[in-house]
């Protein structure tokens, strides 16, 4: 079973969209239905989604698209339609000789940042994201430190950057960053301490993204509440897990964004269609969800 799991899985994930608010998203009795992105790519998977914008007729996208013939990730701008959730267009963004992944936004002053991770460099850098162009631009290194998945966030009242790194990206302890010195970690009992996406506030709360990594690497997502702030005790509270409702998509799930009205996920699934389907024959018959 291990090797068929292999090679049915074969590290294809896609994106997928929650059009209800969040209120009714953390309200862990409600059901949420997943649209997921309908494209024929070949070359590429598709992950770590950040939504750059919406508007009647499109959603815009900044992902990691893993490139097959490169065997990386770079960062790419997904162009999608509003209505039947049709991939229309890629546009790469930002691609080095190392891999990137998590293309985290920060808007400032009218202008859009984006922060990737490229813990293969060893650091932390702050680009410029230039919307006619569809290129970035070096700013500044925010952190000379091999950060995964790190969240740059103003919700403690100063800039602070959130954060696992390597070598133990997957565990249990999450470090918190001023001015790119760590100032603070937090060990969790359970393997949850990677961020699934950025921190947002709701109703004068604030919420935490984390990637379940307990089991496998990304293997759900748990949105938690942050009790207290940095300057004491930080405490997370679960408030609801979410994973893939889809039976392509069930091997992996770690990234929840919401922008405009509206939230972006990820899963993993099969890469190859006649797999997926004797795979999932096999999940039923051993009674497997």
């Amino acid at each position: 079973m291990n090797i068929f799991r292999k090679y049915a899985t074969c590290n294809k994930w896609n994106i997928g969209f929650i059009e209800v608010s969040l209120e009714t998203i953390l309200d862990s009795k409600n059901s949420v239905t997943i649209n997921w992105m309908k494209h024929n790519e070949k070359k590429s998977w598709f992950a770590d989604p950040f939504i750059l914008d919406v508007t009647e007729n499109q959603i815009y996208v900044l992902v990691e698209e893993l490139f097959y013939p490169i065997k990386r990730g770079r960062i790419s701008k997904l162009t999608i339609n509003r209505q039947t959730y049709q991939l229309e267009k890629i546009d790469v963004v930002l691609e080095l000789p190392t891999h990137l992944s998590f293309p985290a936004i920060l808007r400032s002053n009218g202008k859009i940042y984006i922060y990737p991770e490229n813990s293969a460099s060893g650091r932390l850098m702050l680009y410029e994201y230039d919307v006619s162009t569809n290129k970035c631009s070096p700013v500044e290194v925010l952190c000379e430190q091999p950060l995964t998945d790190a969240i740059v966030t103003d919700l403690f009242g100063e800039r602070m950057i959130v954060s696992t790194k390597l070598p133990n990206p997957n565990k249990n302890v999450l470090g918190f960053y001023s001015k790119g010195n760590m100032v603070k970690e937090v060990s969790f009992e359970t393997n949850v301490a990677r961020n699934a996406g950025d921190w947002f506030c709701l109703n004068g709360k604030i919420y935490r993204p984390a990637q379940d990594c307990t089991k496998t690497y990304g293997g759900a997502v748990i949105l938690q509440e942050v009790l207290d702030g940095c300057n004491g005790a930080v405490a997370f509270k679960d408030v609801r897990r979410f994973e893939s409702d889809n039976p392509a998509y069930r091997e992996g799930f770690h990234t929840f964004n919401h922008y405009l009205g509206l939230t972006v996920v990820d899963a993993k699934g099969f890469r190859y269609p006649l797999l997926n389907k004797m795979f999932c024959v096999m999940r039923k018959i051993m009674g497997k969800r």
